[in-house]
């Protein structure tokens, strides 16, 4: 069984990383190629299951600097 993350940090909810990939028309796969992790670590950090910090990181980079299909860009 998996541990739960601790209380000394704020992880990033569920669902919106999960929605931000599925924004980004990104499957899980596509994710973890882009980001250079295994597919499994995609799916432990949408499901809130520990990961490595650097693992983390390279998620987190790779959806927060992409943007959607379609959206404007910032100025």
């Amino acid at each position: 069984m998996a541990k739960a993350p601790s209380a000394d940090y704020a992880p990033v909810p569920i669902f919106k990383t999960r929605k931000m990939r599925i924004s980004l028309m990104l499957t899980q796969q596509e994710l973890a190629n882009l980001a250079g992790v295994a597919r499994e670590e995609v799916d432990s950090f949408e499901r809130n299951l520990p990961v490595r910090l650097e693992t983390r990181n390279k998620i987190l980079k790779e959806l927060l600097g992409r943007r959607p299909p379609g959206a404007a860009p910032s100025y």
